[in-house]
């Protein structure tokens, strides 16, 4: 099965060499093509992305050799572009509805590791994104876009974090990140409708 993004572009022989790799491995694996930024100059948007457990953090890796470095259980793999062995999901399910926007292809893959599946890129096989069409591009400061964003860390990090860590690594460390600048995003029009996704 191949999940794709609704502001995506594939190369045409993208599909081709996804199917070409998963016919040579052994374990099961979600992999992605590299993924470019839809506009060319900008360069490549994802060839890998990774999870810090003891910082509380997720991003894409700056190489594809750096992501190949990372052990099993720090792979993540991203849903804009994600080929999925139909074992997988025999075995972990579907996408956990919970996680409605953002970490939902996250927790995916650490279900998927979990259950001995591994992570790839496959650098042969190429397409296109138009990063974050859907909540108003990559730099959005949205609504929208800050709610689901919030909304689903907690939910991603409460459910693979002890009750102790989480209240006190991660709320501590990272809530201020949201809520820091609250009061001078509440006295602004322009942004009051942020702060209120946020609270």
């Amino acid at each position: 099965i191949l999940k794709l993004d609704n502001d995506v572009a594939l190369e045409p022989s993208c599909v081709a060499q996804l199917v070409e790799d998963a016919g040579k491995r052994r374990i099961p694996a979600l992999t992605s093509p590299v993924i470019n930024y839809y506009r060319r100059e900008l360069g490549c948007w994802f060839q890998g992305g990774f999870i810090d457990w003891e910082r509380f953090e997720t991003g894409h890796c700056a190489s594809l050799e750096e992501f190949r470095k990372l052990p099993m259980r720090q792979r993540v793999m991203t849903g804009c572009g994600m080929w999925i062995p139909a074992r997988i999901l025999e075995i972990i399910g579907f996408y956990d509805e919970k996680l409605f926007l953002y970490f939902d292809d996250t927790d995916f893959s650490v279900r998927a590791v979990r259950e001995g599946f591994e992570i790839d890129v496959v650098a042969s096989a190429l397409m296109h994104h138009k990063v974050s069409a859907t909540s108003g591009g990559v730099e959005a400061r949205s609504p929208f876009k800050a709610y689901h964003g919030l909304r689903s860390s907690l939910l991603f990090w409460r459910r693979y974090s002890s009750w102790w860590r989480f209240h006190r690594e991660y709320c501590a460390g990272h809530l201020g990140k949201w809520v820091n600048g609250l009061g001078e995003e509440w006295r602004n029009p322009d942004t009051r409708a942020r702060a209120q996704a946020v609270i």
